[in-house]
């Protein structure tokens, strides 16, 4: 099912799948894209977009991107805040 996936995306309504995504994407190189701060803050979402002040806000699960092998540009990480051990930081400073 997933063989040939690159990106997952998942929705707030597909979260409540996250138990099966999780067990389908573990340790693989799928990068999962979630719209909520939680997803972030487990150990499945990599990058989670929300809204914030009318701005699109990107966060990074550092640790499981970087078990992975994912790499971001400089430029993205400018604009981006890192969750490490479940804290938020600033990608740059």
């Amino acid at each position: 099912m997933l063989a040939d996936c690159q990106v997952l995306y998942l929705t707030q309504d597909g979260l409540r799948f996250l138990p099966q995504i999780r067990s389908l994407v573990h340790k693989r190189p799928i990068l999962t894209i979630g719209e909520t701060e939680s997803f972030c803050q487990n150990d499945t979402g990599m990058i989670c977009l929300t809204i914030k002040a009318q701005k699109l806000a990107i966060q990074i699960n550092h640790k499981l991107t970087s078990d992975i092998g994912f790499r971001f540009s400089a430029e993205l990480l400018r604009h981006t805040v890192l969750i490490k051990n479940g804290e938020a930081q600033n990608a740059l400073p």
